[in-house]
């Protein structure tokens, strides 16, 4: 089986941010967080659909297994 590890979740760093664009053009500044943003949120978002389909599987399995213990019980008794 297999697990979903705790990973951390992507996101701008201003400081850094900050420090290389203090003296430069606004316009230059926002085309740099745009394309900044756009990538952490490709990366993040490769990680959701990830965790989307576990969930989904998880919440299959876990109505199977609901339904094939019903089954055991009405079966059982």
């Amino acid at each position: 089986m297999q697990a979903i590890r705790v990973a951390e979740h992507k996101d701008l760093e201003p400081r850094p941010m900050l420090v290389a664009h203090v003296r430069s053009p606004k316009s230059q500044v926002l085309a740099e967080l745009a394309a900044t943003r756009a990538s952490i949120f490709e990366k993040n978002k490769r990680r959701h659909e990830l965790k989307a389909r576990y969930w989904a599987a998880s919440l299959w399995f876990l109505l199977a297994g609901l339904g094939l213990s019903t089954v055991a019980l009405l079966l059982h008794t």
